[in-house]
C-alpha cells in the first residue's frame, strides 16, 4: 500500500521491476515471517462483493501479478497449503530464489511457528517473534517459560551473528542453511528448531509489468 513514487529522477522506475533486472543492491539477506502471518487458511474470493468490483477482481488488486498463478492452482490444492502462509511467504521464497538466479548471496530464510503463551488468541500471530529476537520477553505481560528463554537465546544468537558477518550460524546453534531452489527450507523457528521444506512452489513466481 505504501511505495516510492517513480518520478524519473530519484526513482527512476518501479521498484519491483529494478529487482527484476538485478538493479538492486548486493546485500545479504535474512527474511522470514510466522507461521499464522495475518492469514487464516488460503485466500479465496468474497461471497459478497461490492457491486462496482468482481471478487476476482478484488483478490488481483491485493495479490498483484502472483493473483494470476493462485488463480490457476486448483481450489483443492489450495487448502492442502491452508497450514501455510501462502500469500505472505510465497513473496520471500521468490526472493529467495531470485536472489540464487541472479548470482546473489542466497538468502536465509526463517519460520517462526512457536505459539506465545498466555492469550486466547492462537497460533504463531504477527510480530510474534521480535520479543524473541530483540529478548525483551521480561518487559512483556505474558507468561513465558524457560522454552520460550531458550528459543529467545537462539533466535537473538542467529540475529546477532548475521548483522556481524551475512550469515547467522555459530558455535552451539543449529545449522541453518540457505533457502534455494532445489532445497527450499527454512529454519523453523520453535522448541527444538531445524531446518524445515516448505510446501512446492506452483506460484513463487513473479512478472514485472511487461510480463517478463
Amino acid at each position: 500500500y505504501f511505495k516510492p513514487v517513480v518520478d524519473g529522477y530519484a526513482v527512476e522506475d518501479d521498484i519491483l521491476n529494478q529487482v527484476l533486472k538485478n538493479k538492486h543492491h548486493r546485500i545479504s539477506y535474512l527474511m522470514g515471517g510466522t507461521l499464522d502471518e495475518m492469514a487464516n487458511g488460503p485466500m479465496e474470493a468474497p461471497k459478497e462483493a461490492p457491486k462496482d468490483r468482481s471478487s476476482y477482481e478484488i483478490i488481483r488488486d491485493e495479490m498483484g501479478p502472483a493473483s494470476e498463478y493462485y488463480f490457476e492452482i486448483p481450489k483443492e490444492e489450495r487448502e492442502d497449503i491452508s497450514e501455510m502462509p501462502a500469500r505472505h511467504i510465497c513473496g520471500c521464497c521468490a526472493w529467495s530464489e531470485l536472489q540464487v538466479e541472479q548470482g546473489r548471496t542466497p538468502v536465509y530464510q526463517y519460520l517462526f511457528s512457536h505459539t506465545p503463551p498466555g492469550d486466547d488468541h492462537p497460533g504463531a500471530f504477527h510480530s510474534a517473534e521480535h520479543p524473541y529476537v530483540f529478548q525483551t520477553l521480561f518487559r512483556i505481560w505474558r507468561p513465558y517459560r524457560g522454552e520460550d528463554m531458550e528459543l529467545s537465546n537462539l533466535a537473538c544468537g542467529y540475529w546477532t551473528n548475521f548483522i556481524k558477518f551475512g550469515n547467522p550460524n555459530g558455535e552451539g546453534l543449529p545449522e541453518w542453511t540457505p533457502y534455494t531452489k532445489e532445497c527450499p527450507e527454512v529454519m523453523e523457528l520453535k522448541p527444538n528448531a531445524g531446518m524445515k521444506r516448505l510446501f512446492g512452489q506452483p506460484f513463487v513466481r513473479l512478472k514485472n509489468k511487461e510480463g517478463e
